[in-house]
Formats: C-alpha cells, structure tokens, sequence
C-alpha cells in the first residue's frame, strides 16, 4: 500500500533535456556546444553522452543517436541514452528558446549550489571551533559562489 516515490532532480531533467536537444542536430545544438561544456554535467553518463554527440557532428555522422547508441558501452550510459531518447520532441520543441535558456541555467547553477552548501557547512564547523582566519577565507569564497549565482540568474 506504501508506495515510495521517486522524484528525480530538476537537475537530471535538464541535464537529459539538453542532451535531448544537442542530439537533434538544429540550431540548438551550436547554442548547448558553446554554452555548457563536458564538465558541467553532474552525472558521469551525460558527460560521456555530451562527449559522444559532439564527437559525431564533427566526424560528421548522418545518425547521431545510431552512432551514440553504439558506442554507450557501460550500462548506465545506456540506460540513461534510452531515457533521453524517451523524452518527446514536443518536450524539446526546436523554436523554445526560454525552455532550453532555463535548462542551461539550471545545469550551469547546481554544481555552484552544491559548493555554497558545502562552503556553508564548513563555514559552521570553522565557527564551532574558534577558526577565524579560516572562516574569513569560506567568506569570501562564498560570496564569490553568490556573485556567480547571481551572474547567472541575471543571464
């Protein structure tokens, strides 16, 4: 009777979205290319698949998700390929711009919330313990984490 649900992170969603949007090959693509890199994915099998679809446009393949497919050799690559490709094409209309703007961002802003937790964390610890040089040095790192959050909420 108890059913648990599992809802995934917005995160993930706009990771497997954008990837949904690069493997269409349209102007998107060069938008997602030259906006998010390799390293802005938080998961290992989206950078992998991110690195596999530029890989084929610039080898020129003629079917980007045959040649993705074929070289996800590690399961969870392909697990995660199939759940991309799963994802509709009305999801990932080609002439939504907000829609694929706020996927960026929320790519680009997960890693940079992540690290103001963690500097928050040691920022408490530091505190507990008297640590005053220490805690003037998690400060300023996070202010610069706030300041980069804000640059690009600001866009």
């Amino acid at each position: 009777i108890g059913q648990k649900l599992h809802i995934e992170p917005a995160y993930i969603k706009a990771e497997r979205a954008l990837l949904k949007f690069m493997s269409n090959i349209d102007e998107n693509y060069s938008v997602i290319s030259t906006s998010v890199l390799s390293s802005d994915f938080i998961l290992d099998s989206h950078k992998k698949i991110y690195s596999l679809i530029k890989e084929a446009v610039e080898k020129g393949e003629q079917n980007i998700n045959k040649y993705v497919e074929a070289h996800c050799k590690d399961v969870e690559s392909a697990k995660e390929y199939v759940l991309i490709q799963e994802i509709s094409a009305e999801d990932v209309a080609s002439d939504d711009s907000k829609l694929l703007e706020d996927y960026i961002l929320q790519v680009k802003k997960h890693p940079l919330e992540e690290k103001k937790k963690q500097i928050i964390q040691k920022l408490k610890e530091c505190e507990k313990k008297g640590l005053i040089k220490e805690s003037l040095a998690l400060v300023k790192d996070l202010k610069m984490v706030e300041e980069e959050l804000k640059g690009l909420e600001r866009g």
